[in-house]
Protein backbone atom coordinates (compact mmCIF):
# COMPACT_ATOMS: atom_id res chain seq x y z
CA UNK A 1 0.00 0.00 0.00
CA UNK A 2 3.09 2.14 0.76
CA UNK A 3 4.71 1.97 -2.34
CA UNK A 4 1.69 2.12 -4.35
CA UNK A 5 0.60 5.39 -2.75
CA UNK A 6 4.20 6.70 -2.68
CA UNK A 7 3.54 6.31 -6.57
CA UNK A 8 0.54 8.17 -6.60
CA UNK A 9 1.72 11.60 -5.04
CA UNK A 10 4.90 11.32 -7.33
CA UNK A 11 2.82 11.65 -10.22
CA UNK A 12 0.33 14.35 -8.73
CA UNK A 13 1.69 16.38 -6.26
CA UNK A 14 4.55 18.44 -8.64
CA UNK A 15 1.59 19.19 -10.79
CA UNK A 16 -0.93 20.28 -7.89
CA UNK A 17 1.73 22.72 -6.76
CA UNK A 18 2.91 24.00 -10.38
CA UNK A 19 -0.43 24.37 -11.97
CA UNK A 20 -3.25 24.45 -9.28
CA UNK A 21 -1.09 26.36 -6.81
CA UNK A 22 0.98 28.50 -8.94
CA UNK A 23 3.76 27.82 -6.47
CA UNK A 24 7.36 28.71 -8.24
CA UNK A 25 10.32 26.44 -8.52
CA UNK A 26 11.68 27.84 -5.54
CA UNK A 27 9.12 27.00 -3.44
CA UNK A 28 8.87 23.55 -5.06
CA UNK A 29 11.98 22.73 -3.74
CA UNK A 30 11.62 24.15 -0.45
CA UNK A 31 8.51 21.63 -0.18
CA UNK A 32 10.56 18.60 -1.10
CA UNK A 33 14.04 19.88 0.57
CA UNK A 34 11.80 20.18 3.96
CA UNK A 35 10.57 16.69 3.23
CA UNK A 36 14.11 15.98 2.75
CA UNK A 37 14.98 17.53 6.16
CA UNK A 38 11.98 15.72 7.52
CA UNK A 39 13.11 12.39 5.80
CA UNK A 40 17.10 13.02 7.39
CA UNK A 41 15.89 13.74 10.88
CA UNK A 42 13.33 10.45 11.45
CA UNK A 43 16.28 8.59 9.93
CA UNK A 44 18.66 9.74 12.72
CA UNK A 45 16.12 9.75 15.30
CA UNK A 46 13.91 6.12 14.74
CA UNK A 47 16.48 3.98 17.01
CA UNK A 48 15.69 6.05 20.22
CA UNK A 49 12.00 5.79 18.95
CA UNK A 50 11.81 2.68 18.71
CA UNK A 51 14.36 2.10 21.84
CA UNK A 52 11.24 4.07 23.68
CA UNK A 53 7.83 2.85 22.06
CA UNK A 54 8.77 -0.41 20.85
CA UNK A 55 8.75 -2.06 17.08
CA UNK A 56 4.47 -1.74 17.16
CA UNK A 57 3.79 1.50 18.97
CA UNK A 58 6.46 3.28 16.49
CA UNK A 59 5.16 1.86 13.26
CA UNK A 60 1.36 3.25 14.12
CA UNK A 61 3.02 6.63 15.24
CA UNK A 62 5.09 6.53 12.12
CA UNK A 63 2.30 6.30 9.90
CA UNK A 64 -0.57 6.64 11.88
CA UNK A 65 0.78 10.22 12.61
CA UNK A 66 2.87 11.40 9.43
CA UNK A 67 0.33 10.13 6.82
CA UNK A 68 -2.39 12.27 8.32
CA UNK A 69 -0.46 15.34 7.90
CA UNK A 70 -0.57 14.84 4.14
CA UNK A 71 -4.00 15.43 4.05
CA UNK A 72 -3.68 19.17 4.90
CA UNK A 73 -1.93 19.46 1.98
CA UNK A 74 -4.98 19.54 0.02
CA UNK A 75 -5.99 22.46 2.44
CA UNK A 76 -3.56 24.56 0.49
CA UNK A 77 -4.92 27.54 -2.05
CA UNK A 78 -3.13 29.35 -4.37
CA UNK A 79 -0.92 32.51 -2.18
CA UNK A 80 0.02 32.46 1.63
CA UNK A 81 -1.41 29.61 2.34
CA UNK A 82 0.93 27.31 0.41
CA UNK A 83 2.92 27.51 3.11
CA UNK A 84 1.53 24.84 5.02
CA UNK A 85 2.63 22.44 2.01
CA UNK A 86 6.32 22.66 3.29
CA UNK A 87 5.34 23.48 6.92
CA UNK A 88 3.89 20.29 7.16
CA UNK A 89 5.73 18.33 4.21
CA UNK A 90 8.82 17.93 6.87
CA UNK A 91 6.84 16.02 10.28
CA UNK A 92 5.04 14.41 7.68
CA UNK A 93 8.06 12.80 5.96
CA UNK A 94 9.49 12.29 9.17
CA UNK A 95 7.14 9.94 10.30
CA UNK A 96 6.75 8.00 7.13
CA UNK A 97 10.22 7.54 7.12
CA UNK A 98 10.48 6.13 10.85
CA UNK A 99 7.77 3.35 9.38
CA UNK A 100 9.73 2.75 6.36
CA UNK A 101 13.07 2.00 8.32
CA UNK A 102 11.01 0.26 10.99
CA UNK A 103 8.88 -1.96 8.52
CA UNK A 104 12.23 -2.93 6.78
CA UNK A 105 13.97 -3.41 10.27
CA UNK A 106 11.17 -5.36 11.13
CA UNK A 107 10.93 -7.85 8.28
CA UNK A 108 14.96 -8.33 9.35
CA UNK A 109 14.37 -9.49 12.52
CA UNK A 110 11.95 -12.08 12.07
CA UNK A 111 12.99 -13.64 8.85
CA UNK A 112 15.44 -16.47 9.09
CA UNK A 113 19.00 -15.15 8.53
CA UNK A 114 19.06 -17.90 5.43
CA UNK A 115 15.98 -16.42 3.90
CA UNK A 116 16.91 -12.76 4.42
CA UNK A 117 18.21 -11.62 0.65
CA UNK A 118 15.31 -13.64 -0.64
CA UNK A 119 12.79 -11.80 1.28
CA UNK A 120 14.51 -8.79 0.96
CA UNK A 121 14.62 -9.04 -2.65
CA UNK A 122 10.75 -10.09 -3.20
CA UNK A 123 9.79 -6.94 -1.18
CA UNK A 124 11.97 -5.05 -3.37
CA UNK A 125 10.25 -6.31 -6.05
CA UNK A 126 6.59 -6.00 -5.11
CA UNK A 127 7.42 -2.16 -3.69
CA UNK A 128 9.20 -1.05 -6.97
CA UNK A 129 6.37 -2.38 -9.13
CA UNK A 130 3.77 -0.92 -6.88
CA UNK A 131 5.03 2.52 -7.58
CA UNK A 132 5.11 2.72 -11.09
CA UNK A 133 1.32 1.58 -10.91
CA UNK A 134 0.46 3.93 -8.51
CA UNK A 135 1.85 6.73 -10.56
CA UNK A 136 0.15 5.62 -13.87
CA UNK A 137 -3.27 5.39 -11.16
CA UNK A 138 -2.14 8.48 -9.80
CA UNK A 139 -2.26 10.29 -13.37
CA UNK A 140 -5.92 8.91 -14.61
CA UNK A 141 -7.34 9.59 -11.06
CA UNK A 142 -5.92 13.27 -11.19
CA UNK A 143 -7.59 13.46 -14.96
CA UNK A 144 -10.56 12.01 -13.79
CA UNK A 145 -11.19 13.57 -10.35
CA UNK A 146 -8.54 16.30 -10.33
CA UNK A 147 -5.04 17.11 -8.32
CA UNK A 148 -6.57 17.68 -5.03
CA UNK A 149 -8.67 14.99 -4.54
CA UNK A 150 -6.32 12.36 -5.94
CA UNK A 151 -3.78 13.65 -2.72
CA UNK A 152 -6.61 13.21 -0.61
CA UNK A 153 -7.50 9.87 -1.93
CA UNK A 154 -3.46 9.21 -1.52
CA UNK A 155 -3.42 10.55 1.89
CA UNK A 156 -6.22 8.87 3.00
CA UNK A 157 -4.97 5.45 1.47
CA UNK A 158 -1.55 6.01 3.62
CA UNK A 159 -3.77 6.90 6.78
CA UNK A 160 -5.21 3.33 6.51
CA UNK A 161 -2.34 1.40 5.49
CA UNK A 162 -1.54 1.08 9.66
CA UNK A 163 -5.01 -0.25 10.83
CA UNK A 164 -4.12 -4.28 10.95
CA UNK A 165 -1.62 -3.16 13.14
CA UNK A 166 -3.74 -2.04 15.92
CA UNK A 167 -5.47 -5.43 16.06
CA UNK A 168 -2.26 -7.00 17.37
CA UNK A 169 -1.49 -7.16 21.01
CA UNK A 170 0.99 -4.74 22.25
CA UNK A 171 3.68 -7.57 22.69
CA UNK A 172 2.76 -9.47 19.28
CA UNK A 173 5.86 -7.45 17.27
CA UNK A 174 9.10 -8.18 18.42
CA UNK A 175 11.99 -5.00 19.23
CA UNK A 176 13.65 -4.30 16.31
CA UNK A 177 17.24 -3.91 17.44
CA UNK A 178 20.16 -1.68 16.19
CA UNK A 179 21.23 -4.47 14.01
CA UNK A 180 17.86 -5.15 12.20
CA UNK A 181 17.63 -1.38 11.46
CA UNK A 182 21.16 -0.56 9.73
CA UNK A 183 21.63 -3.76 8.21
CA UNK A 184 24.24 -6.43 8.37
CA UNK A 185 27.56 -5.34 8.75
Amino acid sequence: MFGFCEGIDAAVILLFLSRTLHASAIYIGLVYSAAAVGSVLGALTVTRIVARLGTRRTLIAGIGVGSPLLIVTVLAQPGWSTSIVAIFSLPAWFGLTIYNIVQYGHRQAVCPEQMRGRMNATMQVINNALIPAGAIVGAGLADLIGFRLTLLVTALGLSTSFIWLLALPADELPLVDDASLTGPG
